[in-house]
C-alpha cells in the first residue's frame, strides 16, 4: 500500500527520489462513492493528486468535483500506462 501526502506541488518535487527510474501511474479520482470518476495517467502521482485536490487546473475534475484519489497503479513505461488508462475508460 502506498500513502501519498503533499502540502504543495513544489514540496512534492523536493521529496522525490533522485536515483529511482521514472515511474508512470494510472489513477482514478472520484467525487464520492458511486459518483463521477476520472481516469488519468501521470509520472508524478503525488503532484497530480495535489492538483486535483486543490483544483488548480481547469477541466473535468474541477468542473465535476472528482478530486479524491480513489485508486492508482504503477507502470514501468508510459506506453503500458497509456494502454491501461485507455482500457479503463472503455
Amino acid at each position: 500500500m502506498h500513502c501519498i501526502v503533499a502540502q504543495s506541488r513544489d514540496h512534492v518535487q523536493d521529496i522525490g527520489m533522485l536515483n529511482e527510474p521514472k515511474r508512470f501511474w494510472v489513477y482514478i479520482t472520484a467525487r464520492d462513492p458511486r459518483g463521477v470518476l476520472y481516469v488519468g495517467m501521470t509520472s508524478d502521482l503525488a503532484g497530480r493528486a495535489w492538483e486535483h485536490r486543490e483544483k488548480v487546473l481547469e477541466g473535468f475534475t474541477q468542473r465535476y468535483g472528482a478530486n479524491r484519489l480513489a485508486y492508482f497503479e504503477e507502470h514501468d513505461d508510459a506506453a503500458s500506462a497509456a494502454r491501461r488508462a485507455r482500457a479503463m475508460k472503455r
